[in-house]
């Protein structure tokens, strides 16, 4: 089981007008098409996607929402092959 959350507990979830979803959802459409896959295997794993999705939401929010993983999973569990 893996839980991916937009954010902590303590903070809000960011959406932006000039942006067609919220911060989370933007990165992490962007990461499960190929974007997170940083060594370049075509195998988009659970660490590289919370890494890629983490930094991006930390980054354009101005470190206000910061993006959680938790569960009983490795990190080098798939979440997509493409």
């Amino acid at each position: 089981v893996m839980l991916f959350l937009s954010s902590r507990n303590n903070e809000n979830s960011i959406e932006r007008r000039d942006m067609e979803n919220g911060f989370f959802t933007t990165y992490l459409q962007k990461g499960l098409r190929g974007y997170a896959d940083t060594n370049r295997n075509r195998i988009i794993t659970a660490k590289e996607l919370f890494d890629f999705v983490h930094e991006g939401v930390t980054e354009i929010s101005d470190n206000k929402q910061h993006p959680v993983m938790w569960g009983n999973f490795s990190d080098n569990m798939p979440v997509i092959k493409w």
